[in-house]
């Protein structure tokens, strides 16, 4: 699918771009190909938007994405940047989902002599956090993060798990 501005994305590609220019490192961005940089801002503002619940009514019920909002015409610049730093985020750690049996704790199975290993404690289950660490600081001033959604917890976000 196509990057729709307000349909599947919060910002285009060339805005994205040119925030990007004055980013300090911000090569992994500048070296992604255009569908990379579209995917990772799609999935940047589907995860946005799954994992947040966010004050105020949307502009339009009918609308696709959380933004705008009551009766804005325009997307905030801080949920824009949230999506840059998201999609940047996303293309940075690579595979960001967990396989389900680390997500439940299991560190090693093992099929001869069926033996399972547990991390010691959920925390270090998972292999990478899911969200740019700026996300939350972002977002504070449009809503809050859904319940699940905390420094430990998963969530489901369109039928993937992710990890706060």
């Amino acid at each position: 699918m196509a990057l729709v501005v307000g349909t599947n994305s919060y910002i285009s590609v060339a805005d994205a771009d040119d925030y990007f220019l004055t980013r300090l490192n911000s090569a992994k961005w500048t070296s992604s190909t255009p569908t990379d940089k579209e995917n990772a801002l799609i999935t940047a503002t589907t995860m946005i938007d799954c994992l947040y619940i966010f004050n105020g009514e949307k502009t339009d019920p009918a609308q696709p994405l959380e933004f705008p909002r009551d009766g804005a015409t325009e997307i905030p610049d801080k949920i824009k940047l949230a999506t840059c730093e998201q999609a940047f985020y996303l293309l940075s750690v690579g595979d960001v989902t967990i396989p389900s049996a680390s997500a439940e704790g299991v560190k090693k199975a093992t099929l001869g002599s069926m033996s399972v290993e547990y991390f010691k404690d959920l925390a270090n289950a998972g292999t990478k956090e899911k969200l740019a660490p700026c996300l939350k600081y972002l977002l504070s001033q449009f809503g809050k993060a859904k319940a699940g959604v905390n420094t430990n917890g998963t969530s489901m976000c369109n039928g993937t798990t992710v990890r706060n």
